[in-house]
């Protein structure tokens, strides 16, 4: 499956609008945003809501063949959604906690999964204005801006000494992401939040990210089919191999996101 330039287009011109509705409501008082807490104890505010069903609007009407599956929204029975040939796979408002924590880290977050495989994605940063987006239908990944009107080539680089970590609630790794990156070659650490990790490795700004706990299929796939398209991977940890997609339960084991080469270092 590929887009032609066009449908594309209009799916990155749609998440940077997402991107503005999220900006919006991040410019209100806290009393404003409307926290709730859903059903998993997880946050969710009046911007992943508004996110949520404006890209679920625009993408029925840009690609109305193809399912929705959100973060936002009530999962389908496995029995239905284990027949999809191609899904979406969104998550309106990655990164909710720094949102709410006013720390700019935040992005919404698209992949196309063919089968069990992502094979496009788009991450939107609006607070940066940076987009990361592509995948195995091109062959290739690309970093622009909110204008849509200039691309950059990505190429996930080769071991440099960098490190990126994950930034969690509490601003401090599990014990276990410790224990693994302390035995890695790494010369210098970047704590950042949401799916903008997978950006900053596609772009060679980092070498790898291990992610210990839990984690759902909507926050890896964009990322990982961006990484993947130029040249780097996101592996489960424990057998590592790509992480496959539409599982019956959508959460994640333990998973690696790596450059160019940075395989012959994992434990």
């Amino acid at each position: 499956m590929k887009f032609d330039p066009h449908t594309e287009q209009q799916i990155l011109a749609s998440l940077v609008e997402a991107g503005k509705k999220i900006l919006e409501v991040y410019a209100l008082p806290e009393v404003q945003q409307q926290v709730k807490t859903k059903k998993d104890k997880s946050p969710v505010t009046l911007a992943d809501e508004l996110s949520h069903e404006y890209l679920l609007d625009q993408l029925a009407r840009i690609t109305p063949d193809i399912p929705i599956i959100s973060e936002e929204a009530d999962l389908v029975d496995y029995e239905e959604r284990k027949n999809y040939d191609y899904f979406w796979l969104l998550d309106p408002l990655d990164g909710t906690h720094q949102f709410m924590k006013r720390n700019d880290q935040f992005c919404v977050s698209l992949g196309l999964i063919e089968g069990d495989h992502p094979i496009w994605g788009g991450i939107y940063a609006p607070v940066f204005e940076d987009m990361y987006y592509g995948g195995s239908m091109h062959q290739a990944a690309y970093k622009t801006d909110a204008s849509l009107s200039e691309k950059t080539a990505l190429e996930a680089s080769a071991f440099n000494g960098k490190m990126l970590m994950s930034i969690r609630s509490n601003n401090r790794p599990h014990k276990s992401e410790l224990k693994i990156l302390n035995g890695l070659p790494i010369k210098k650490q970047i704590n950042m939040g949401s799916a903008i990790k997978f950006g900053m490795i596609a772009a060679g700004e980092a070498n790898v990210y291990y992610r210990h706990g839990k984690s759902m299929e909507w926050d890896t796939a964009a990322g990982q089919a961006i990484v993947e398209a130029c040249g780097g991977q996101v592996w489960d940890a424990k057998d590592k191999s790509p992480i496959r997609y539409n599982k019956p339960e959508l959460e994640n084991t333990h998973f690696y996101c790596f450059s160019k080469g940075f395989e012959d270092h994992l434990p």
